[in-house]
């Protein structure tokens, strides 16, 4: 079988002598061939080349995101940690303060209202630093709810303390003058008519002139003459509580007067029905007459002396 040849002739730009070689079908093939797999071989050494450059670029970026998430985990945990030793500080304080007002204590059972177990949402396969992110910021949520719980009870503990305070403020609690008691609480003997008698309050007794004090904060509801006890002063202290000082030489108070426990607001006398200089003291509670011994704490005054 006869061999096809092939002719290529090469014609230089120059005077030069043209060139002629031939070449068979199988070998023009052949170099075709070598041709067409080099080409494949470097695009295939090319396409290597831009993946590779690719998951270069990938990675970088990778290492980049992954140093983000890193610096935030730790900014997470410095954040729980401070608010965690927020939560302790309030905790102790609160703790120390309702001891210190014998306030009732916090139980155990509401504060642990305040943590949950920690449970990640179906979320599937995803990368061991983001599930550690996604458990930090649920422990921080916790932290929150718990801080906002104890604020919660520390309110609820100031709210009681301020409450305290305001009833101890107002409640009687002082001798309102200088002198001896000389008259006590109950039926008595009336030095005016000889028969017993229910007797509201205390009697006084001192000399003309002697500083009665409010035995506790309040509003003057009445400052003036009243038959029987003759100049006289009543204030009303809220929570249910009211005095009445009688048998003043003068008042000091008027009616609507704002007065503070330890204020002046009068002098022993003797008008009305007296047989002498001194204070007709009364404590009611809740619209009823009660012993003004009970609620004196503090002698402001000198050592007294029961003569009934």
């Amino acid at each position: 079988m006869r061999l096809r040849r092939w002719f290529v002739t090469i014609i230089p730009p120059s005077n030069r002598e043209t060139r002629s070689f031939g070449v068979t079908s199988g070998a023009l093939k052949a170099t075709v061939l070598v041709l067409v797999v080099a080409l494949v071989l470097a695009g295939l050494w090319v396409a290597e080349f831009m993946s590779a450059s690719t998951w270069r670029q990938r990675a970088a970026e990778l290492q980049v995101e992954n140093d983000y998430f890193q610096t935030k985990l730790q900014r997470l945990h410095t954040d729980m940690s401070q608010i965690n030793s927020q939560v302790r500080t309030l905790m102790i304080k609160e703790d120390r303060l309702r001891q210190m007002f014998d306030l009732a204590e916090v139980p155990d059972g509401v504060r642990e209202l305040g943590v949950g177990g920690l449970e990640l949402p179906g979320i599937g396969d995803i990368p061991d630093y983001q599930r550690q992110i996604m458990a930090a910021e649920l422990q921080l949520a916790q932290l929150d709810r718990m801080v906002e719980l104890e604020t919660e009870t520390w309110t609820d503990a100031e709210y009681s303390i301020h409450d305290r305070h305001e009833r101890l403020a107002h409640t009687p609690s002082l001798i309102p003058t200088d002198g001896w008691i000389s008259r006590g609480f109950g039926y008595k003997i009336d030095p005016f008519t000889g028969r017993r008698a229910f007797h509201a309050g205390i009697d006084i007794a001192g000399n003309k002139g002697t500083a009665i004090i409010a035995t506790a904060g309040g509003r003057v509801e009445y400052a003036g003459w009243k038959t029987g006890l003759g100049i006289m002063v009543k204030i009303d202290h809220g929570h249910g509580y009211a005095t009445i000082y009688g048998h003043m030489s003068k008042n000091i108070a008027r009616t609507g007067d704002i007065v503070r426990r330890g204020d002046f607001i009068g002098e022993v006398g003797s008008t009305g029905h007296s047989t002498g200089p001194h204070v007709h003291y009364e404590v009611w509670k809740d619209g009823r007459a009660e012993n003004p011994m009970h609620y004196i704490q503090s002698r402001t005054f000198g050592e007294q002396l029961i003569v009934d």
